[in-house]
């Protein structure tokens, strides 16, 4: 995780959503990041998600149900005097079993399907931050499209692909990782970084505008 840290302290960006990291480990998180992204949501034990941001944090909470199998965080931003409101998300992997292997994302689009209705109810400038464990092939991403602006889509060069991480022996082969936003946004441009310290996923950056 102080790998993790030390990757992110060298983003320039703005905001920062972290799925998966190591609960021992926030307190180096804390230490590592404080500098650069002096704002932050970080629930150790509760969530393994996190945000940190440069700007200052106004609302932030977790929202739990019996149907996620981890709470997600929803903050709200104070960027240069508006209000963003910015999820970061980490949807359930889908499972292979049995031989013949079978693919088994239920629970994934169930998820998913939750956490698109919460989005659905928000206005203002959005953002949403997610792990989502879902390919834009898939009738998850499709649903999250018809709401949301995919910014790699928007701006993006080449595949993205964001998994595995080239520690797993395997080149990135799928794009599951995504900065998602609102009709407030425009992408500029958006890339995967090829250094994510321990995680086996690869970093997705975007810059954005303010449009509306």
């Amino acid at each position: 995780m102080l790998r993790v840290a030390e990757v992110v302290s060298t983003f320039d960006t703005d905001l920062v959503g972290l799925g998966e990291y190591e609960y021992s480990q926030a307190g180096q998180l804390h230490r590592r990041l404080t500098e650069a992204y002096p704002y932050r949501a970080i629930y150790p034990y509760a969530t393994d998600v996190a945000l940190f941001s440069r700007y200052p944090i106004l609302e932030k909470r977790l929202i739990r149900s019996p149907e996620l199998r981890s709470p997600l965080l929803r903050a709200v931003v104070d960027i240069q005097g508006g209000a963003v409101t910015v999820y970061v998300v980490h949807l359930i992997s889908p499972t292979l079993f049995g031989l013949p292997w079978q693919y088994e994302d239920a629970a994934r689009n169930q998820e998913s399907a939750l956490v698109r209705d919460l989005l659905a109810r928000e206005s203002g400038p959005l953002l949403v931050l997610c792990d989502c464990n879902f390919t834009d092939q898939s009738d998850a991403y499709q649903s999250f499209d018809t709401l949301l602006t995919d910014a790699f889509r928007e701006a993006g060069c080449g595949m993205g692909f964001t998994y595995p991480n080239e520690q797993r022996f395997l080149p990135p082969l799928v794009r599951i990782d995504y900065i998602w936003h609102n009709d407030h946004f425009s992408t500029l441009e958006a890339y995967p970084l090829n250094d994510s310290g321990t995680s086996d996923h690869r970093p997705i950056v975007a810059r954005l505008a303010i449009t509306q």
